[in-house]
């Protein structure tokens, strides 16, 4: 089996993380790098750069003959799928739930990574495979206190959609934010991990013990360096990575009660309740996309949430964390399953 790899080739955003991890532990024969604003990163020999139209993508699938061409969370282009069947090639499509759009693709096979994307896949042509995550570059520390609270705001993640009318964020920073500066607490600190300038979403905060950190560091594990507990309560998540990112580091968690973060975090005092609606991306700034389920919190569930972690046995929650985390972690046994699967297919 030759598989291709149809994706971003940069360690700074989601998809790109999760295609670094499967290149890094499946056998990968060629890509397809996809240019973004976050970055593209030389990977392979094999691995043409650029948007996967017609002629560029016909020239890849002619150079490099892939049997199975693998895209994360989206095909970048109208008639890939075509265009690959015309050169025997099978299109797997890893979806994220709020990324199922069958009205714009239709791969030969969607592949689900968590149980909400298999429940939210209608199509006969699926498959589950819960993606994952390589712990190898995330060096586990015992955390002793929760002082240092992390946020990852990333790129906004909705922010601009937000300036399109709908004020929504999907990390729900404002929230976060809101529900922090309530704690009667002068020795805890919250950092907002930036990779742009969050002032126009959410303003200043006067709040001394709040900080922005507008970077984008050189690997992912470095995001978390220094920090006790993450807050991440997204309003909703395909796969939500950075959960076990941190949990790996062997910092506690506290995120939304809904799926798919409570399939990663089931500490009933970790997860902030939340209220579900519908939210149609296409009428907020969005070019195409699904209507999906948001999960919305407030400000005094971020107060609480936090209040209960004060209390915890924070060096025991540390060490599960870490247990989680190698729990979801790529094995050689895991390796070899996702290859059968792929080869199946064939």
């Amino acid at each position: 089996m030759k598989l291709g790899l149809l994706s971003y080739t940069n360690r700074t955003s989601g998809v790109g993380c999760v295609a670094g991890d499967l290149f890094d532990n499946v056998p990968v024969d060629s890509m397809f790098s996809v240019r973004t604003v976050k970055g593209q990163e030389q990977w392979l020999a094999r691995q043409v750069n650029g948007i996967p139209d017609t002629p560029t993508l016909t020239d890849y699938l002619r150079q490099y003959r892939p049997d199975i061409l693998l895209s994360i969370e989206t095909l970048f282009c109208p008639g890939v799928e075509a265009t690959c069947r015309e050169h025997g090639c099978r299109t797997v499509l890893m979806v994220m739930q709020e990324s199922y759009y069958p009205a714009r693709f239709a791969p030969d096979i969607w592949l689900c990574p968590t149980r909400r994307a298999w429940d939210k896949v209608e199509a006969p042509n699926k498959v589950y495979f819960y993606l994952p995550i390589d712990v190898r570059p995330f060096t586990f520390r015992k955390r002793t206190v929760a002082r240092r609270f992390l946020h990852i705001m990333g790129y906004g993640s909705g922010a601009r959609a937000g300036r399109a009318g709908s004020g929504f964020s999907r990390r729900q920073t404002r929230e976060v934010c809101a529900g922090f500066c309530a704690i009667d607490s002068p020795d805890i600190s919250l950092t907002v991990h930036c990779q742009e300038d969050w002032r126009g979403e959410y303003g200043e905060c006067l709040d001394p013990r709040v900080t922005f950190r507008l970077s984008t560091l050189p690997t992912p594990a470095a995001v978390y360096e220094g920090f006790d507990v993450l807050i991440q309560p997204d309003a909703y998540a395909g796969y939500d990575r950075v959960l076990l990112e941190a949990k790996a580091c062997g910092m506690p968690v506290i995120t939304t009660d809904a799926p798919p973060m409570n399939e990663l975090v089931t500490d009933a005092e970790a997860l902030i309740p939340a209220r579900a609606e519908w939210y149609d991306f296409r009428r907020h700034g969005a070019n195409f996309g699904p209507v999906c389920s948001r999960y919305l919190i407030t400000a005094d569930g971020v107060t609480e949430a936090v209040k209960r972690v004060l209390q915890w046995d924070i060096p025991a929650k540390s060490l599960r964390a870490r247990k989680c985390a190698k729990a979801h972690a790529w094995t050689d046994d895991k390796r070899a399953d996702f290859v059968r699967l792929l080869e199946s297919l064939l």
